[in-house]
């Protein structure tokens, strides 16, 4: 290090001195406020010695301009890499915190007693970055001449900002672990108050599947408390059947993280007895997916069993109820058609004059009861094959067919009745390679009774126009007539067996009313089925829908 020319006085002072004495040598003392060095009281040179000999960061503020000089320790406090601060005024060095600093000088001139502050705060803005909050225990202490004068201050300083800001992580990591055991005290009371407050039985378990806790509500259900239910108490309660088999799957819930759920028998302590239930739980995991407790309820589920078996009581009551209706027609249907048989019979050997010869009065009769024979014949053909569906012996051979082809025989059957209603009938199109999937012998019959119905209901003079539509899926085959339509509160209805909707007074109004529900479950059963749309005075269009073939 080069050493620069100095005065004798501080030469003199530091001779034989440190390392940064030597480096003090560059400061012409006698050119400063504090005068020749000679003239130093005894107390300010022993002090400027000990400051810059000692390990502890020190500093002296010397004279009325309050001069620096500090030991290498004090420089890291400074907060700087050289001396350039040496033998400056302290305003300067320390302008950012002269106005809180500067008040202690005056107090302790004043004659106050040394200043002694433990982790002071400051906004230091030092030249090795920028404005930083920190922390330093120091004391300030007078340096007198002997008249009792301070002549100068000696100020020992330690930073305590690391220690400090260790305690306030502390204090901040306190704070918040106390906020997070009062959050959780919390949490389990707001817990407990829901277990108690919900009209299930709420129970939680340890990850090997240990009660470890059950709502007050759920012990009173059973006339035992809590802790006479958790670990493995609460199999006291369950019905000796269900031990096995909620066992078994409880096992299995845990060894494989699945949500549980099974239905047992709980003893009830109300009712004396025991009563089903649905126990259902769910795994809570860790961040890692590790099962750390097991949250489960117990809902009471005995009247849903009764209702249930009840419910299965009457259904297949009223399946064997049905099944002997439909035993009941088919048996008369067949038995209808033996006399009918007959009538139609002598009623031909009538009209061929076999009985000897006939008016064409009687012809005119005769002609009337094989027409009431032939519509007694359809009426037990309907309930022959309701009796059949009802009974599921109906036989469907189901294939692709053609629609032009089912359509047009079908037409072709109506055609003398269009005639003899003096009805038009609007022409159709529809693709000649067409298909769709169905028994072709129940299509005709759905179609049939479309065209029956829209004969019955339309007046001489109306449309009848049917209609085909191929969609990607399935294929809408159309009715529509310019009858006098259906109500709106019974389209719901015309559906159903045995129901007609009253649509007319005509005579032609009659019939069990099986062909339209006889239709739908037809259709239904080919994949498909019927609608309607109707606006009174203005027609019907009835709708077969069936999966279109090749799809």
């Amino acid at each position: 290090m080069t050493n620069l020319a100095v005065s004798p006085e501080a030469a003199a002072l530091f001779a034989g001195d440190s390392e940064l004495a030597q480096r003090c040598r560059a400061l012409d003392w006698s050119a400063t406020s504090l005068g020749p060095v000679d003239d130093w009281p005894t107390a300010l040179r022993t002090a400027v010695r000990m400051a810059l000999e000692c390990p502890f960061p020190i500093n002296m503020w010397c004279g009325p301009e309050l001069l620096l000089i500090y030991n290498d320790a004090y420089r890291d406090v400074l907060g700087i890499k050289h001396p350039a601060s040496l033998g400056r005024p302290g305003r300067e060095v320390w302008g950012e915190i002269w106005p809180e600093i500067s008040p202690m000088f005056d107090a302790i001139r004043a004659g106050g007693a040394p200043i002694y502050a433990e982790n002071a705060r400051f906004i230091m803005d030092r030249e090795s970055g920028p404005p930083r909050e920190a922390w330093f225990t120091f004391s300030l202490s007078p340096i007198r001449d002997e008249s009792g004068d301070a002549i100068a201050f000696l100020n020992v300083a330690t930073e305590t900002t690391t220690r400090v800001r260790a305690r306030y992580d502390v204090q901040r990591l306190w704070e918040e672990s106390e906020q997070a055991r009062a959050n959780v005290q919390a949490s389990e009371a707001r817990y407990r108050f829901l277990a108690n407050a919900i009209p299930v039985q709420v129970w939680t378990a340890t990850p090997d599947g240990k009660l470890d806790y059950v709502s007050d509500l759920t012990a009173k259900y059973f006339g035992k408390a809590p802790d006479e239910l958790t670990g493995e108490g609460w199999l006291g309660v369950l019905h000796l059947d269900d031990i096995a088999p909620t066992a078994g799957q409880w096992e299995q819930s845990l060894a494989s993280g699945a949500p549980y759920e099974v239905e047992f028998r709980l003893w009830s302590a109300a009712h004396a007895s025991y009563r089903w239930h649905l126990a259902r739980a769910t795994a809570q995991r860790d961040e890692h997916g590790a099962i750390i407790r097991w949250f489960g309820t117990n809902t009471e589920i005995e009247e849903q069993k009764r209702a249930a078996s009840k419910l299965q009581r009457l259904t297949v009551e009223a399946l064997e109820a049905n099944r002997a209706k439909g035993d009941f027609l088919a048996a008369m249907s067949h038995e209808l058609r033996t006399p009918l048989n007959a009538i139609g019979g002598y009623a031909q050997l009538i009209e061929m004059g076999l009985r000897g010869p006939i008016t064409e009065e009687q012809r005119v009769d005769l002609l009337k009861i094989q027409r009431s024979k032939n519509h007694l014949d359809g009426l037990v053909s309907d309930v022959l094959n309701f009796a059949k569906m009802g009974s599921g012996k109906l036989d469907l051979r189901v294939r692709p067919i053609s629609i032009r082809q089912t359509v047009d025989a079908v037409i072709e059957m109506v055609a003398p009745q269009l005639v003899q209603n003096a009805l038009h009938l609007e022409p159709y199109d529809t693709p000649n390679d067409g298909h769709i999937l169905a028994d072709v012998d129940r299509t005709r019959q759905i179609l049939l009774n479309l065209f029956a119905n829209a004969l019955k209901f339309t007046a001489s003079g109306g449309t009848i126009t049917p209609g085909v539509r191929v969609e990607p899926d399935v294929v809408m085959i159309s009715v529509r007539d310019t009858g006098i339509g259906v109500p709106a509160e019974q389209l719901d209805r015309i559906f159903e067996p045995f129901v007609q909707a009253r649509r007319s007074l005509d005579s032609r109004d009659h019939g069990f009313g099986l062909g339209l529900a006889i239709s739908r479950q037809l259709a239904r059963a080919m994949g498909g089925d019927v609608t309607v749309r109707s606006e009174v005075g203005r027609g019907s269009t009835f709708t077969l829908t069936l999966p279109r073939a090749g799809v």
